[in-house]
């Protein structure tokens, strides 16, 4: 009786060595994080890329929707039905100064709720689940290099002409240029982040205000100082935007009266029959990583100062973001604000960028 007990464990040993090797020949040939997770855990000569903790509890499942390619993040502890197809994908070592986790993760790839929270759209566009890549977005890294000699940060005024409610128009340096110039004092002197404040007038022509073709004549003159200076990592156009007359654009913030921030996103793309059409004669090989700084400044931005910030206002054309991967359009608040009020919000801009950009 013995003997034939041996034989049949014997033949049943057998018979797991070879499914497991099986097993582990297969999920080497697959491309999946729960396969990494088991061929970490029981080989161990096996090295994987892939950045888990099985022992975090910040462990999520992603789940994978065939229909509309679109992916959501559930937590475990979910109720919700579990799809096929199923990661184990760990966030948590790329939070940095940013705790996405604190949205509720699983928000992040829901794209309702971003348009709801994050985003206003002209009618002219749309936002697409194709144009938001949370990995990307996550992994995107701001910080620019003090290590090196150089200016890390160009600021310029498509507009210059911009101007608040009690601006004297005579006086560059009470609109929008004025922002610009107390923005690159505050870099320079007390963040010593080398920063270039180009003045120039784009939408002068003969001395009178003239938008058009503003951003061409922009793009050749901010193209050659970034030439020039390859050292730059950020570009900030600076404007104020336009709105109702009864709009208010300011909140207490300090016991000061300050304009609100908008951050702006260009597609270079258009909607025509309810069909999203790129433009041909506008390009930019930046919209990914634009629209990863702008979120990042906007996910830090409602952190530190809640109620500063309206929503990024996502625009169908390419605007003044095309230049370097960390560019930055901002409304600094609109024609209905003081220029005081206008002021007082270059502070808090310069704290959040810093705290984003500074490792």
């Amino acid at each position: 009786m013995l003997n034939d007990i041996n034989k049949i464990l014997k033949f049943g040993a057998h018979g797991v060595a070879v499914s497991f090797i099986i097993l582990t020949f297969f999920l080497f040939k697959t491309n999946s994080l729960v396969h990494e997770v088991f061929l970490c855990n029981c080989l161990p000569f096996y090295s994987s890329n892939i950045n888990f903790d099985l022992n975090n509890n910040k462990n999520f499942l992603i789940y994978k929707n065939k229909e509309n390619n679109k992916k959501k993040i559930e937590n475990k502890s979910s109720k919700s039905k579990h799809k096929k197809n199923k990661e184990v994908f760990n966030l948590s070592n790329n939070l940095n100064k940013i705790n996405f986790s604190s949205l509720g993760l699983e928000n992040l790839y829901d794209l309702d709720y971003l348009k709801k929270n994050f985003y206003a759209c002209d009618e002219n566009t749309e936002l697409t689940c194709d144009d938001l890549n949370i990995k990307k977005i996550i992994d995107f890294n701001p910080a620019i290099d003090i290590k090196t000699d150089g200016p890390k940060i160009l600021i310029f005024h498509t507009h210059s002409t911009e101007m608040f409610c009690d601006s004297n128009e005579e006086n560059i340096f009470d609109g929008v240029v004025g922002l610009g110039r107390e923005l690159n004092n505050i870099l320079n002197k007390k963040y010593k982040i080398k920063t270039i404040h180009d003045i120039s007038r784009y939408d002068l022509i003969d001395g009178k205000a003239d938008k058009r073709g503003a951003y061409d004549r922009m793009e050749e003159n901010v193209n050659n100082i970034i030439k020039n200076n390859p050292s730059i990592e950020i570009s900030i156009d600076i404007h104020r935007d336009g709105v109702d007359s009864k709009k208010n654009m300011s909140i207490n913030l300090n016991e000061k009266r300050t304009a609100k921030l908008m951050l702006v996103n260009g597609l270079c793309r258009l909607k025509k029959d309810n069909k999203l059409e790129k433009i041909d004669y506008l390009s930019n090989k930046y919209i990914e990583n634009n629209l990863a700084f702008s979120f990042k400044f906007q996910v830090l931005a409602n952190k530190i100062y809640p109620d500063l910030m309206r929503k990024v206002y996502i625009k169908p054309y390419r605007y003044s973001l095309n230049m370097l991967p960390k560019s930055l359009l901002i409304e600094v608040g609109a024609q209905t604000n003081t220029k005081e009020e206008a002021l007082n919000s270059i502070y808090p801009l310069a704290d959040i960028l810093t705290n984003l950009i500074l490792e």
